[in-house]
């Protein structure tokens, strides 16, 4: 047991000297610095319900979809590429590997699709836009 945490934590002295010996590290943290004050400045509007009513609905859908994609892109291209490096550590080709990431993608967008499609049909729901859109207006003139 005490191998085990000495040689963690020669691991951890190692990696902390490794990551403050790479001349981008002040940059990186100011740049998580700045987001994370961005993103506490941008959700405590919500609480100052006299700044939300000089906010459109329409910015603010199109602000939170921006946000959401932003989130998702960077999702799916971490997920690629780390089924495009399981793929190339086998035996296989790298353009092949490139071909099985993206239809193992795709396949799995399509499945997820499906399933809404099954769910919608089992529990009888329906996606009616204009009722969602209503409720933002009601909350938007309150």
């Amino acid at each position: 047991k005490g191998e085990i945490s000495s040689s963690l934590f020669l691991y951890s002295i190692k990696t902390v000297i490794m990551v403050t010996s790479n001349p981008n590290v002040g940059i990186a943290f100011g740049l998580v610095f700045v987001a994370g004050a961005a993103t506490s400045l941008g959700s405590a509007v919500v609480f100052f319900p006299k700044f939300v009513k000089f906010v459109s609905p329409r910015f603010l859908a199109g602000s939170l979809g921006l946000s959401a994609g932003v989130m998702l892109y960077n999702s799916f291209v971490e997920i690629f590429r780390k089924s495009l490096l399981a793929f190339s550590e086998t035996e296989i080709d790298q353009d092949l590997a490139y071909v099985y990431s993206t239809l193992s993608f795709f396949s799995g967008v399509t499945t997820i699709y499906v399933l809404d499609v099954v769910v919608a049909l089992i529990t009888g729901r329906k996606d009616d836009e204009e009722s969602s859109l209503a409720d933002i207006r009601i909350y938007h003139e309150s």
